[in-house]
């Protein structure tokens, strides 16, 4: 029997195996009320619809299909959330997530640490939450595009898809602390370091896309300081894509590093919150008696990082969930 079609607002238009099973609801142009119209009319016309977990329309979504009389099959994927700031904001999320929850939704989260918690977290069964290992999102035609190694130590922070360079999860202080036992330049791209008085060779800046592009591709080392206690997995877009450049990458061990990250072998892991550890292991890479391990490293995590955490390999992963639910018939 053939596969019916899917019903989703993630926009892989480029990816064939995506087109050939999924009909894309583009969301452009619409206000929230009319892309909420159009998604739930749409949705009674199809078994399975595929949302995802960073979009707040998707969110709002997924509770409206929630109190269908008969919902489609829901998947929402990245549904990497945190609890909250406060008391308040906690209790909101829960509620939102309850909203949602039900028989027929099944949650993407992006790290095992994650597939673990995530249950108890939201009160969610255990076989409604998948693992569904994130990508590199470089585009495969500038993956091989000619690359600098002088740009000395690049911080991805924020979030460079939407321009932004602000991100909670992340933990600069350490990281600034560690700069005076390091020689070289070091760029951090965030905007929350105004008022931070800065060692020398430290400069912090709000980057567009385009110029946090530049700059991965010029570091000579890309470090990702994760904020330490986080509920949630963060990073994986940054240091998968320095990784599947070739970069060699320092990265805190929060959740999900080590789904992605094997110590020494594609990247260094340090613990967070430890000055002298991420002092040390930028040392390490900096230095010249290194250069031989460090090209091993950067050489094998671009290997591996481009074999495993592919575009094709993620759309495949979410295609996965959404036959194994269908077939469990909800």
């Amino acid at each position: 029997m053939a596969r019916r079609r899917i019903l989703s607002t993630l926009r892989y238009h480029e990816f064939r195996e995506w087109t050939n099973r999924v009909d894309i609801l583009d969301r452009e142009g619409l206000s929230l009320p009319a892309f909420l119209r159009r998604l739930l009319a749409e949705a009674r016309r199809y078994p399975t619809v595929i949302l995802t977990g960073t979009w707040r329309a998707d969110q709002i979504a997924a509770m409206l299909i929630a109190r269908m009389r008969r919902p489609p099959r829901v998947i929402m994927t990245d549904a990497s959330w945190r609890r909250g700031t406060d008391t308040v904001d906690r209790a909101a999320r829960r509620v939102g997530v309850g909203a949602m929850r039900g028989e027929h939704t099944t949650f993407c989260v992006l790290s095992s640490w994650e597939q673990k918690i995530f249950p108890r977290k939201w009160g969610v069964p255990e076989d409604k939450v998948r693992f569904t290992p994130y990508c590199f999102t470089v585009p495969e035609g500038e993956l091989d595009l000619p690359l600098r190694d002088d740009g000395g130590v690049f911080v991805g922070g924020g979030d460079p898809r939407h321009g932004r360079s602000r991100d909670p999860l992340r933990e600069y202080r350490p990281l600034i602390e560690a700069a005076t036992q390091v020689e070289g330049e070091i760029t951090i791209a965030s905007n929350e370091l105004d008022s931070v008085p800065m060692p020398p060779n430290v400069r912090a800046a709000p980057l567009s896309r385009e110029r946090f592009a530049e700059l991965l591709r010029e570091a000579t080392v890309v470090v990702v300081p994760i904020r330490g206690g986080i509920d949630r997995s963060a990073g994986q877009q940054t240091y998968l894509n320095a990784m599947a450049l070739g970069k060699p990458v320092i990265v805190t061990d929060t959740p999900g590093v080590r789904d992605y990250i094997d110590d020494r072998e594609t990247g260094l892991i340090v613990p967070p919150r430890d000055a002298e550890a991420l002092a040390g292991a930028i040392r390490w890479v900096l230095d010249p008696a290194s250069r031989a391990e460090v090209d091993r490293m950067r050489d094998r995590a671009r290997d591996v990082t481009r074999a495993r955490f592919s575009r094709h390999n993620y759309i495949a992963h979410i295609l996965r969930v959404a036959d194994d639910v269908a077939r469990a018939g909800r």
